[in-house]
């Protein structure tokens, strides 16, 4: 007795089964090339931070490329957070990132940047104005821009730095 055997190739019986078979392997054929396009992005993106010159002090921040920027009618002071760190004598210490500045002999605004966390780098900023007590105010930089204070025409602003 001889048995008709089906070939492997041979077409399927229903055109709907045909069809399927046809979307299966269109995608698996799809599937294959986005993992290769995935995986070559990931590639030239790492290569690209490797390239890129990295400070000692920005281990420290969260958010390493922000600026304290401080506003009143026409002039403007921005301050890279990152720069001018106080450095101790005991090199193991972490450096002290600080700084302020004085607007027209009246208000004296600053920062200090208190440490990294897991929702973000901590920074206080104190306003002093003459004979009145010192204000701080606290904040928690998400990499967002954030409204500081304003007040008497003085904007006070955490924000990315525009390039």
């Amino acid at each position: 007795m001889k048995r008709k055997s089906k070939s492997f190739w041979q077409m399927p019986v229903s055109p709907a089964r045909a069809v399927s078979v046809a979307l299966t392997g269109l995608l698996v054929l799809f599937s294959i090339f986005a993992i290769g396009c995935r995986a070559s992005l990931e590639r030239m993106a790492h290569r690209e931070t490797e390239k890129r010159p990295v400070s000692q002090d920005s281990r420290y921040f969260a958010y390493p490329d922000s600026e304290l920027v401080m506003e009143s009618g026409h002039d403007r002071w921005a301050a890279k957070l990152t720069e001018a760190p106080v450095r101790h004598q005991n090199k193991s210490e972490r450096p002290e990132f600080r700084n302020s500045i004085d607007f027209y002999g009246k208000i004296r605004v600053g920062y200090e940047f208190a440490g990294k966390t897991e929702f973000g780098d901590v920074y206080v900023v104190f306003i002093e104005e003459a004979q009145k007590q010192r204000e701080l105010v606290p904040i928690v930089l998400e990499g967002k821009d954030k409204m500081v204070v304003e007040r008497k025409g003085l904007k006070i602003q955490i924000r990315k730095i525009r390039a």
